[in-house]
């Protein structure tokens, strides 16, 4: 381990899973391998850290954090060339080379890279003369009086019966350096476990680790819970930053070290920004399904949509595409938000991004931050769609998308219709469900206590039945909406 003293903004790591692509941490040519203790690079063999994982982007942590003054610190043994590289999106350029001796005993090797904040992407290559083994490296601050602002993440997990998920989760957190007492990270994150079937055992409690059973409120719900917990215990914590995570999402442990050295030094304007998770998909591993997410309303774009972080391409710009908001299956948000703000009752879907939304910010993008995680399409039934129709309606008439009613039923109508041209007759029941809830207005969505077994028992009607249906309820609709349309607009009011 590095010494406490060191800042760590990002470290190189290796650990890539049996299902992941090396080139998301590495490029090599010639034999490597990867034990736990070490990276053993071969005789002869050439690794880089060129990729989406391991390139330092001096453009977002000089933009955020104001800071220039970095180094490379490197802990490695054996005969070998090490170079500190540039990537400027069309070629390498060496920055450093030294040759190293070092084949009895490790060195440390420190290598300054100050005032490289327009150079691109800075990376680590090594060439073993002899076999190699890297044991660290790490991007830091080569700073000694340094203010380091003093940061506490309550990690919120909302779950529902995926207790396999939830376990693998909270065991790899467990092996973290926030719960390792000789860290300096220690004590430096506490999660907060709401469990919306309440049936997990209270002895998954330990010091850090808290766990609240909770009625099946959704996901809007259940991390609305762990907000008045985290507002609850903000003094005694000293809580700055909120973190929603879901239960089913693979994280990487980077993730949150690398999130925490960005928000030990960012800049005050940025103090009161989201950082965005990226999610990754969980079937194709090096594949990013979003970075961050724009509304459209309701017609949403993912930025940096499927794009293939093993090539280099598109990593010069990977952190310099804007969203309006983050999704939850990994996104942070100040206290300073949180305290005054919670989540509206949407049970699922929406939820993140109205309270994205109601932030108003621009969510910062850093490589490293993400999780891998189920996509969208693969999480569709009458259920989902149900609550993806409700939501979206009142979201734009929240946001203003929709100017009246009128505009509201009209695109309803062409959704209803679209769908079923398309022959997508399971979504027919569920839209108009979706319309006859939303025209019950803000009062019921406010008092009403769904079920997440609310549809659970219809089936999908034949097509002309439900047209026929619709066209039947249309001057309800027409009598209703405007009343709803105008409840639901003075809710953030």
């Amino acid at each position: 381990m590095f010494e406490v003293a060191d800042i760590i903004l990002q470290r190189v790591i290796f650990s890539a899973s049996a299902k992941m692509d090396e080139r998301l941490f590495y490029r090599s040519l010639g034999p490597v391998e990867n034990k736990k203790e070490c990276f053993v690079i071969k005789k002869g063999s050439i690794v880089s850290t060129d990729t989406y994982m391991n390139s330092f982007d001096c453009w977002a942590w000089n933009k955020y954090t104001g800071q220039q003054n970095w180094v490379l610190k490197v802990k490695i043994q054996g005969d070998f060339f090490i170079r500190l590289c540039a990537w400027d999106g069309k070629k390498k350029l060496i920055l450093q080379e030294n040759s190293i001796d070092a084949k009895d005993i490790f060195r440390d090797v420190v290598i300054s890279f100050q005032g490289a904040a327009k150079t691109g992407l800075i990376f680590l290559e090594i060439e073993a003369v002899s076999d190699t083994c890297l044991y660290q490296a790490a991007y830091c601050l080569n700073e000694e009086k340094l203010a380091v602002r003093k940061i506490q993440l309550s990690l919120i997990i909302c779950t529902y019966q995926r207790n396999q998920e939830l376990y693998a989760n909270l065991e790899r957190i467990k092996e973290s350096l926030f719960f390792d007492k000789d860290s300096s990270y220690y004590g430096g994150m506490c999660v907060r476990i709401v469990d919306n079937a309440s049936e997990l055992p209270k002895n998954i409690e330990q010091a850090g680790i808290y766990l609240y059973h909770n009625p099946n409120t959704g996901g809007s719900g259940g991390f609305t819970r762990g907000v008045l917990e985290s507002r609850q215990d903000e003094k005694r914590d000293g809580i700055t930053h909120v973190i929603f995570m879901d239960d089913d999402a693979r994280v990487e442990l980077e993730s949150f070290y690398r999130l925490y050295g960005l928000l030990c030094f960012v800049l005050p304007k940025y103090r009161d920004v989201v950082v965005a998770g990226r999610m990754f998909s969980l079937e194709e591993p090096c594949v990013q399904y979003t970075a961050a997410e724009c509304w459209n309303q309701g017609d949403v774009r993912h930025v940096g949509y499927q794009q293939d972080m093993r090539e280099r391409s598109g990593l010069l710009e990977m952190n310099q595409s804007l969203g309006e908001y983050s999704g939850w299956w990994f996104a942070c948000f100040p206290m300073s938000f949180v305290r005054e703000e919670i989540p509206l009752p949407f049970f699922i879907h929406c939820d993140d991004v109205e309270y994205g939304l109601r932030h108003g910010g621009k969510p910062i993008l850093l490589n490293g931050i993400q999780v891998w995680h189920e996509t969208y399409e693969n999480r569709q039934s009458a259920f989902i769609y149900y609550y993806d129709i409700r939501n979206a309606m009142i979201v734009n008439t929240i946001y203003g998308f929709c100017e009246s009613g009128k505009e509201l039923l009209k695109k309803w109508l062409l959704r209803v219709m679209y769908d079923f041209r398309a022959k997508k007759y399971f979504s027919l029941y569920p839209s108009l469900q979706a319309m006859i809830d939303y025209c019950k207005g803000r009062e019921f969505f406010f008092a009403y206590t769904e079920k997440k077994e609310k549809l659970a028992l219809q089936r999908t009607f034949a097509g002309l039945f439900v047209m026929v249906m619709i066209c039947i309820r249309l001057p309800v609709f027409w009598i209703k909406i405007n009343r709803a349309f105008q409840s639901f607009k003075e809710i953030n009011t």
